[in-house]
């Protein structure tokens, strides 16, 4: 059945547990089955996750360093298209944290299915705290704090607790790799390499330009480590490619 396809573990020498999907991920029972940590289910659900990840670890930095510096971006009231996305990765975040304290884990070689065992490990990592951290809504206190029509950068900074999930992404990608198997294994490396690479020279450019547009810009013909301040007034989507040469360029 479905249910055995997605949640059946793929070795051999594990004893079937016949997980069900509405006892273990949705009812959530007294003492359901935890989900086994090598079945399909985690694997897609690593793909979700990466995916979330990605996307505000480029747009948050994207939209602190350049929608507000170059178009000075005003917070207006009610919720836009971007607020809609965002507060909805919130709640697949949520979802994520509610998952953990149901899938099992690997220690030592051996895989630990017992629910107060799961408890006790997700809630005694030393990151749990980053993790409460990173699902609190600064946002939504800030924006009311903070009257409408009022200039606010800070918006984006209060945003910027959503960037401590991009620990997860190592454990994403060994997720992957592991699904993946060794024929895919080279592949992998490449592309953590990259992204790695990528989040590093995107991050670089968005805080660069956002230094600059603090500081005015550098006059025109003066050599300077800021950007020029024509470059401050050019669109959003040309100072980014602008911000990226130079991170690239300086690193």
């Amino acid at each position: 059945s479905w249910r055995r396809w997605l949640f059946a573990p793929p070795r051999t020498n594990i004893p079937p547990r016949k997980p069900d999907l509405v006892r273990s991920v949705v009812c959530a029972l007294p003492h359901p089955d935890a989900i086994d940590p090598e079945c399909r289910f985690v694997s897609i659900w690593t793909g979700v996750m990466f995916a979330i990840i990605m996307a505000q670890s480029i747009s948050i930095p994207y939209r602190l360093g350049f929608d507000v510096g170059v178009a000075g971006a005003k917070w207006s009231p009610g919720l836009q298209l971007e607020d809609v996305v965002f507060y909805l990765f919130d709640a697949l975040y949520l979802v994520d944290i509610w998952l953990s304290f149901r899938t099992g884990y690997i220690a030592s070689g051996n895989k630990v299915m017992d629910r107060p065992s799961i408890r006790r490990h997700v809630t005694r990592m030393p990151h749990f705290l980053l993790e409460v951290a990173s699902v609190l809504p600064f946002d939504i206190l800030a924006a009311a704090v903070v009257p409408a029509g009022v200039q606010l950068p800070c918006l984006f900074c209060a945003r910027l607790t959503r960037l401590l999930r991009a620990r997860h992404l190592p454990r994403l990608f060994a997720v992957a790799e592991d699904a993946g198997g060794m024929h895919w294994r080279n592949a992998h490396q490449a592309f953590r390499m990259m992204t790695y690479t990528f989040l590093t020279f995107h991050w670089q450019a968005a805080l660069w330009f956002r230094i600059s547009a603090a500081a005015g810009g550098a006059p025109e013909g003066e050599r300077s480590y800021l950007a020029p301040a024509s470059l401050l007034r050019a669109p959003a989507s040309e100072a980014y490619a602008m911000a990226m040469y130079w991170a690239v360029r300086t690193s």
